[in-house]
Formats: C-alpha cells, structure tokens, sequence
C-alpha cells in the first residue's frame, strides 16, 4: 500500500541533555537512525527522523515522521516491586527523556540482516533490558525484539513502545492525526495494531504486536 510504513513491535517478554550518536540505516523503502546510548529512533530532532518512500528506489521524499515538531519515539517499562506496592515507570525517548542506562551498542548489519543493531540497557539491581531493531533493505518495516531480564524479584512487569508523529509538518499542516485501532481489511484486532494518519497528507504510520503475549 502506498504512502504506508509500518513500525512492527515484537515484544519479547522473559522475567527470569547532549545526543547520542546515531547509526543511519537506509534501505529502499525506510530510512532511519538508532541511538546508540536510548535504542530509539531518530537523533533528538536530526534528520532523517522516520521516511518512507513508497516505490522502493531509496529516493526518500522531505516527509519525515519525527523532524521537525514536537513528534517522539521510545518506550517506557513499568513494575512493582512487591504485589501491592506502587508502580514505577522508567522512559526512554528521543527527544529528551532517557532514564533506562546504556550499557552496550552493537551494529550486526549484514551479518544476517540488511540493518541490525543491538542495544542494551538497565536499572541497576532491578532489570536489564536488550533490544534488537533490525530490517532488510526490500522491508516497508521495522522489527523491534526486546528481552526483560529480572535481576530482582518484581511484578506487574509492562512494556510499551509508541510513536507520536507529525506526518503533516513538512506539508505545511499541523501536529494532528487520526488515530485507529485494528485493521478490518487486513483482519487485525484492535489489541495488535494502532495508526496515526496525517490529517492533511494521509501518511500513515502504525505500531503492530506480534506477541504471543496479552497486550493491547
């Protein structure tokens, strides 16, 4: 479908400010960049934040997801550390916040896939954290793996990634878009897919589980 690009999130779950540098990666259909020390897309607010071009011939168009405006990417995970105790949340974003610590950065590109990178944080004495986001160069998506590994006894343990673009900004239009859960033509439930269209481009994102997990 044209003028669509999807951001697919696999979420793997096992319970057992200066920017960072920034790894561009480019194939036909997407072009990115990954943070070495957050694992989010885009670069603060650097180009390229998030492009699409629809013909897969790598020329991408100035439309940009994440630049300029006030667009973010990241993810946050949450827990409790007894059953009934108060949650505490920890968020990782491109743009400012970054409270998950890097611990290692590591570029597999080619070595099974087109563009792979490897990033690992933690909270120090409750969780580690190692994403894997990673596509080939003939991809319309982008793939995101994440293992949780407990080094604490927690609970209610929850991972969420998200996007909120500004497909329109380029375009001369605003900071709104029309937001859907599910896919009735592709047969997706509301629980597995959500998208943000731009109201004036019609450019669309979306995020898409394919966890075998509960999530919503």
């Amino acid at each position: 479908m044209r003028n669509r690009i999807t951001i697919i999130a696999l979420c793997l779950v096992c319970v057992c400010s200066t920017h960072a540098m920034a790894f561009i990666m480019d194939g036909d259909f997407v072009r990115t960049q990954i943070a070495d020390t957050d694992g989010t897309l885009g670069n603060g607010k650097a180009n390229p934040g998030l492009r699409h071009d629809p013909d897969g011939t790598g020329s991408f168009p100035t439309e940009d997801y994440l630049t300029p405006g006030t667009a973010r990417e990241g993810f946050t995970i949450s827990h409790r550390i007894t059953p009934s105790g108060g949650a505490f949340s920890h968020y990782n974003l491109n743009d400012y916040l970054k409270q998950i610590s890097h611990i290692s950065f590591d570029n597999r590109s080619g070595d099974i896939f087109d563009h792979d990178h490897r990033w690992s944080g933690q909270i120090a004495g409750r969780y580690r954290i190692d994403q894997q986001a990673y596509f080939n160069d003939d991809d319309e998506f982008i793939m995101f793996v994440m293992k949780f590994t407990a080094i604490s006894a927690l609970y209610d343990v929850r991972y969420a990634r998200y996007i909120d673009p500004d497909p329109d900004r380029h375009g001369g239009g605003g900071h709104n878009t029309k937001n859907t859960r599910g896919n009735v033509a592709a047969s997706l439930p509301d629980a597995d897919i959500v998208s943000a269209e731009g109201a004036k481009t019609g450019l669309t994102v979306g995020l898409y589980s394919q966890s075998a997990m509960p999530h919503n």
